[in-house]
Parts: C-alpha cells; sequence; structure tokens
C-alpha cells in the first residue's frame, strides 16, 4: 500500500513537472524574438549615450569590428565615423567589483578621451542602492543603475583600450 501511494505521488510529481516544462518551452518559444528585440534596442541605446550624435553619421550598431584583447577574448568595436573618417568607438568591457563584474560600454574618441561610459549590468546590490541615494558621502557620478561611474572606473579604462 505504502509503494503504491509513492508511485502515485511520484507521477503526479512527474506530471506536474512535465506540464510546467512544456509551458517554459512554449513561453520561451514565443517570447525569443521579442527579448532578442530588445536587447538591440538596448545596446542602441547605450551606444547613442557614449558617443554623441554630432560626431557620428553612420548606424553604430551595424558598423563594427572584432577584435582580440590580452587575454584572447573577441572585443566587437562600434565604429563612429563621420563623412568616412573614424570620429570615436565604442566598446563594451569588464572589472571586477564589490560583488561581482561589472559590464560597461566606454565610447572613446581618436585621442583616447573617453567620451562617455555606460553600466550595462553589475550586481552591486546595497553600496548601488545606497549611491542612488545619496547616502553615502562625497560627491559621487551616477552612472546606469546607480553604480558609482569613479567606482566603476577607478581600474583605469585606459588600460582597456
Amino acid at each position: 500500500m505504502s509503494s503504491q501511494r509513492t508511485l502515485i505521488h511520484g507521477l503526479i510529481l512527474g506530471a506536474f513537472c512535465l506540464g510546467f516544462g512544456m509551458l517554459l518551452v512554449l513561453t520561451n518559444g514565443f517570447t525569443k524574438d521579442d527579448i532578442a528585440l530588445r536587447a538591440v534596442e538596448d545596446r542602441q541605446n547605450s551606444l547613442k549615450q557614449v558617443i554623441p550624435d554630432s560626431i557620428h553619421d553612420n548606424n553604430l550598431a551595424t558598423d563594427t569590428l572584432t577584435l582580440k584583447n590580452d587575454q584572447g577574448n573577441e572585443v566587437v568595436a562600434y565604429l563612429s565615423t563621420k563623412e568616412g573618417k573614424v570620429t570615436g568607438v565604442a566598446f563594451e568591457t569588464s572589472s571586477s567589483g564589490y560583488s561581482g563584474a561589472i559590464k560597461v560600454m566606454l565610447g572613446v574618441d581618436p585621442e583616447g578621451k573617453i567620451l562617455g561610459a555606460r553600466v550595462l549590468a553589475h550586481k552591486e546590490g546595497l553600496v548601488a542602492k545606497f549611491w542612488k541615494r545619496g547616502r553615502l558621502p562625497g560627491e559621487v557620478d551616477l552612472v546606469g543603475d546607480g553604480t558609482a561611474l569613479e567606482e566603476v572606473l577607478k581600474w583605469r579604462p585606459e588600460r582597456q583600450l
């Protein structure tokens, strides 16, 4: 009797897992294209924030160059051109934060001057929330989701160029 009950409970649990698994597969199928579209839109918005519109007349998202960094990882460079001349470049890089990697998009001009920086992802948690609310002392420039620019760039971004 006990083994029969265990079998029935196992079958019920298996049916629920199968049903919810199928629901996840269907949901993924319906939302996959929308999620990809939002990712492209987010990248375009980030590019607009790190490369001023006044210095380019091209589509930054499609005018790219793939390079390798010191660790051998591929880095996509988004070229900014005006009248055929390169006026800047944007790229994604990351560095260690308090709670993990901080992913940043940097925009630089041909002389190496930083045009803009945008935090793309971080897991800074409470520290970022306190900065966002202005509860930590000192002057802090906020970028992205509340991470302080001076903390993000403390690892000297010129080493990333």
